[in-house]
């Protein structure tokens, strides 16, 4: 069976309906039959369903592993749709052991052009321009993750929205896969490839990041958007890219040292900031949040060697693919802007 190619208010006529369905208590196996009717009658293959299930909230699908539904060992897959089950039990049931998930505070969020207010207040990031200490690069079956110093030779943020100094603890990145983006924060609706993280702590405050990341103004978090550009490869990501085929498993880790975290900001200074959660549990709402609006570019292959991690579930290891959590409510919070 071939991919059927649809349009997006394709996509969307689809997911409202089984959006609507979850909210008119209809049950799951319900809506999932549906679901499947739906696509095969109209000839879309197993990858568009799973996309489809993806997006509509669904907390389970273990009731598609049931009779006429084993089509989903067609090959023809989006992504693997081993991990999509993993994901619909990830994001969407958080709200059951961490009821802050519904809260008015919670990230990412869609940055969009009629939420957002430019403030000439807003000053220029300061960041120091240096190599900090040896730190350990580490597959902690999220994403990757790289450790840093920040007591005895700390990288200091400050300026911007920020009161006082922060002080980077680790950086890490969310993704997709080949045919989806896996950026947390959207422009316009619009996400890239993927997201960079880099969490900083209030040290002008605070005497430790575990203290700082339980308080309103304990975090400060950049988040630098990847997109894949030409072949050329990001010299100071490389550092890191290079080294992830040696941490692919799950509780791997390996030392890194002499990355400058200031090359990993683009060259322009313009952002949007925002009051936030960190995006994934324990999802405190902690977190300064400042999206740069230019993106970096790194190659197909630095892109690849991200997406070659593996996450252990049920003793086995699985791709680690789409770690990104879809955009939360607004609730009324202001984005402003460094730029017009």
């Amino acid at each position: 069976m071939e991919l059927t190619v649809v349009s997006q208010s394709d996509i969307r006529t689809v997911v409202t309906s089984l959006r609507q369905a979850l909210f008119t208590s209809q049950s799951e196996s319900t809506v999932l039959a549906v679901s499947y009717h739906w696509c095969f009658k109209r000839g879309y293959s197993s990858a568009f369903l799973a996309v489809i299930i993806l997006l509509s909230g669904l907390t389970t699908v273990n009731t598609m592993f049931t009779g006429g539904l084993r089509f989903l060992r067609l090959g023809h897959r989006l992504c693997s749709f081993k991990h999509a089950r993993f994901l619909l039990r990830g994001p969407h049931t958080w709200v059951h052991q961490f009821p802050i998930a519904q809260s008015s505070r919670q990230s990412p969020v869609d940055l969009r052009s009629s939420e957002t207010h430019f403030d000439a207040k807003l000053q220029p990031l300061n960041y120091d321009d240096k190599a900090t200490s040896s730190r350990m690069l580490n597959n902690n079956g999220l994403s990757f993750k790289l450790s840093f110093d920040d007591s005895s030779d700390p990288c200091v943020l400050n300026g911007g929205p920020l009161d006082g100094d922060f002080r980077l603890n680790q950086l890490h990145m969310h993704w997709g896969c080949d045919k989806l983006p896996g950026s947390e924060h959207i422009v316009d609706g619009n996400a890239y490839a993927a997201e960079l993280h880099m969490v900083h702590w209030n040290s002008s405050k605070y005497s430790s990041m575990q203290q700082a990341v339980t308080q309103p103004d304990g975090l400060a978090v950049i988040g630098v958007f990847i997109q894949v550009g030409k072949e050329h490869e990001h010299k100071e990501l490389k550092k890191i890219t290079d080294l992830l085929p040696k941490i692919t498993n799950e509780g791997s880790k390996i030392e890194l040292s002499g990355l400058n975290p200031l090359l990993l900001l683009p060259s322009s200074t313009a952002y949007w900031t925002y009051l936030g959660s960190l995006t994934t549990p324990p999802l405190h709402e902690s977190v300064t949040w400042i999206v740069m609006k230019e993106p970096l570019s790194i190659s197909k292959q630095q892109l690849k060697a991200i997406q070659s991690l593996y996450f252990l579930r049920s003793g086995k290891y699985e791709r680690l693919l789409n770690n990104n959590r879809p955009p939360q409510p607004l609730a009324g919070r202001k984005i402003r802007a460094s730029f017009k």
